[in-house]
């Protein structure tokens, strides 16, 4: 199956598992707020921080939520490969086992004017989808897009989402550039940090991309 794979540090090198071709990339991780706490209380035993400074980092542990609702959040993605997107993850809640979100996507890409960045206002809406998911604490859950998106290499695309449900977790890290190993190249995806929120997409590879890097290794193969 699909699974998803940490990221350790900038740039990523990852390696994805397969299911009838469908990957998975992600760029930020939340371990659970137990965790991140004994881990701080070891810092303390082990010397290397005081307990003043202890108390301020539990402080943030414990404030490390938002909640998405009432309005769009943003965040930025390209990527070096032409792919086809259909799925977006995102964090579940902050304190309860289980809750429920509307969740609203829409995406845009850049318009015909050299525009760089898609802005929702003036861009092309290339995707949208509203959907009522169960989520469970200390796990990503998916949305469909439902259509597939096609996404061009090189270029900027936006997504802006809106989570209507309690407080979810947000991002521990967040890396900007997140490489993607695969038999047929490896995949380069770069984001903004944007809303410390949707850390991961599934998607599967264009046919153009496979065709060709397929062509390229039998032709280095000879």
């Amino acid at each position: 199956m699909s699974r998803i794979v940490k990221i350790e540090s900038n740039p990523t090198m990852m390696s994805v598992d397969i299911e009838n071709e469908l990957l998975t990339v992600t760029r930020g991780e939340s371990i659970s707020e137990g965790e991140r706490i004994t881990k701080v209380w070891n810092q303390v035993i082990s010397g290397k921080i005081k307990e003043t400074e202890a108390a301020a980092l539990i402080k943030k542990i414990k404030d490390n939520k938002w909640n998405y609702s009432g309005a769009f959040y943003s965040v930025y993605f390209r990527v070096d490969t032409p792919i086809i997107l259909h799925e977006l993850g995102f964090f579940g809640p902050f304190k309860e086992a289980k809750a429920s979100y509307f969740v609203h996507v829409e995406m845009y890409k850049p318009n015909e004017k050299n525009q760089v960045m898609p802005l929702s206002w003036e861009s092309p809406r290339i995707a949208k989808t509203k959907v009522n998911v169960l989520a469970e604490k200390d796990d990503i859950f998916f949305v469909d897009l439902g259509e597939p998106v096609d996404i061009d290499p090189g270029t900027w695309y936006l997504v802006q989402f809106m989570l209507e449900g309690p407080d979810t977790i947000r991002c521990d890290t967040s890396k900007s550039t997140v490489i993607v190993e695969h038999e047929f190249g490896n995949i380069k995806f770069e984001f903004n940090k944007g809303s410390n929120q949707l850390p991961s997409l599934k998607f599967t590879l264009a046919n153009t991309r496979r065709n060709n890097l397929f062509l390229e290794t039998e032709k280095f193969r000879g």
